[in-house]
């Protein structure tokens, strides 16, 4: 279901027949000034605010890097269009979906000499979607007429995916410099009712913030067997 759209951005409402779910969905295609994408990340940030409490897929061409290792052959610099993409990130609270594959999305074909790579094709998702459809993850398949590779979200599992796993406490996360200015921002908010009410709701509210941090780290199972 088509909830709004724009030159750059179709926002939808996706439901899944097998369980009766639903997902928001927004399918980017960003111009290619960066003077011209910033009413797109304005679109985004807008967008967050009916999304903050639902599933939140972005998913598209955002024709721009988002982090210094996201090309190759290029300069390392963070240009002023990275550095909006970036902030819009923050913003509206995305991370990228994991993903298997080709890590450069788009390749320039040069008449001569060495091709530049980037990736600016890429699958993100809110907080939401880590808590309710942890397994999602992003097939990043070879290029073949376009020079952009195909990117596809995979659901495994569909009838399971919305229940979310049990909330474990990794010790480890309260080193990363993340972890106290998630704490101090829910403890900043007022709850009104009974203090142990509020100190409950307050580590309810934590849970999402602190499965980002986690999230973030990749993979613990691989990088231990790796290290060992």
């Amino acid at each position: 279901m088509i909830l709004s759209q724009s030159d750059q951005v179709i926002h939808a409402q996706v439901w899944s027949k097998a369980d009766n779910k639903s997902v928001f969905c927004s399918f980017v295609y960003a111009k290619n000034k960066y003077q011209e994408r910033r009413s797109l990340w304005e679109d985004l940030c807008r967008h967050k605010l009916l999304c903050t409490n639902n599933p939140w897929f972005v998913m598209g061409d955002f024709n721009s890097a988002l982090h210094g290792d996201d090309s190759l052959f290029g300069t390392s610099s963070l240009s002023i269009g990275m550095r909006e993409f970036y902030e819009c990130v923050q913003t509206t609270e995305l991370v990228d979906v994991k993903g298997h594959g080709l890590h450069y999305t788009w390749n320039q074909k040069p008449k001569e000499g060495v091709g530049l790579l980037r990736k600016i094709d890429r699958v993100m998702c809110n907080l939401k979607c880590l808590e309710v459809i942890p397994d999602a993850y992003v097939i990043y398949h070879p290029h073949r007429l376009s020079d952009h590779t195909p990117c596809i979200l995979k659901f495994p599992n569909t009838s399971k995916s919305y229940r979310p796993k049990p909330f474990k406490f990794a010790n480890f996360i309260t080193s990363k410099p993340e972890f106290k200015d998630c704490v101090e921002g829910e403890w900043a908010k007022r709850i009104e009712g009974y203090t142990m009410f509020s100190v409950t709701t307050k580590l309810k509210n934590l849970k999402p913030g602190l499965r980002k941090i986690l999230f973030q780290q990749g993979n613990l199972h691989t990088k231990v067997v790796e290290l060992r």
